[in-house]
């Protein structure tokens, strides 16, 4: 009984002893660098310069309010704020906004109001991809669109994939209004946005 046990106990030893062992072997190993994300930098400032120009009385210059380039502020800059506009008057307003990253800038009208004078005073805008209004603005006064008759409230593409655009803001007086110290007004809003994206 005792060599069995002896016997038991040596396969048991030279077992553990084999279990134990080095065993060389061949492999091979891929690991990737750390994998990163990071967000891009998408717009964050939206800047505007404007010059425009008022063309007095039905004239054919443009003396009264010559060309200057002025630097837009937010909700505080008026690209019109003529006091004593006549009948027959007309000019434009050329508007550049540049973006700090590429963005699709967008544009639309809002705060209407149109006033008495709303449907005397007429407003064309042209803009550089997506034209709100055909280019060039009509000579006619009686083509274009009045303050009043505003459609464009819902954003319009001004340019896709950039970081700046342009638009021309043409407005006329009712040549035949007897409107006297009358007043109307609209608000002109610019959104940059990343592209692909469609502002609400």
């Amino acid at each position: 009984m005792k060599k069995i046990l002896y016997s038991v106990m040596t396969i048991a030893i030279v077992a553990a002893m084999l279990g134990s062992g080095t065993f060389a072997y061949f492999s091979a190993d891929l690991d990737t660098a750390s994998n990163t994300f990071t967000s891009g930098n998408g717009p964050t400032t939206l800047t505007g310069v404007y010059d425009d120009d008022w063309k007095d009385d039905g004239g054919t210059s443009y003396a009264t309010y010559p060309h200057t380039a002025v630097t837009m502020t937010h909700g505080t800059t008026k690209v019109f704020d003529f006091s004593s506009v006549m009948p027959g008057d007309s000019g434009y307003a050329d508007i550049t906004v540049t973006s700090d990253s590429t963005a699709d800038i967008y544009y639309k009208f809002s705060s209407i109001s149109a006033g008495a004078l709303g449907d005397d005073i007429g407003v064309w805008a042209t803009g550089d991809d997506s034209w709100g209004q055909a280019y060039p603005p009509p000579t006619s006064w009686s083509e274009m669109t009045t303050v009043d008759e505003l459609t464009l409230t819902t954003w319009q593409s001004l340019t896709t994939g950039a970081t700046s655009a342009h638009i021309q803001i043409d407005w006329k007086f009712d040549p035949a209004s007897s409107e006297a110290s009358a007043t109307c007004s609209f608000v002109i809003e610019f959104i940059a946005i990343q592209p692909g994206i469609t502002p609400t």
